[in-house]
């Protein structure tokens, strides 16, 4: 179909219009575009995960959820 990079460049270009526009990504789901966005939201996921605010985030909740479910302790304490 299209080449990588001109995929990326649709994604990355859906993802801002979703992301400035505070849309949910649950108004993705349509029958009849279904498939195609969910192929189109991994890209927008992959390119919003790998902005500088989003990926320090999410590295501080990985290391956050790693130090509690690796400890039975504060696993029993968040219960």
């Amino acid at each position: 179909m299209f080449p990588t990079e001109n995929v990326k460049k649709v994604g990355h270009d859906i993802s801002e219009f979703f992301h400035y526009n505070v849309i949910s990504f649950n108004a993705a789901d349509s029958d009849f575009y279904h498939q195609a966005m969910i192929n189109i939201i991994d890209l927008m996921l992959e390119y919003i995960g790998s902005m500088k605010s989003v990926n320090e985030t999410l590295n501080d909740a990985k290391m956050i959820t790693s130090f509690i479910y690796n400890s039975l302790k504060v696993v029993y304490l968040m219960k």
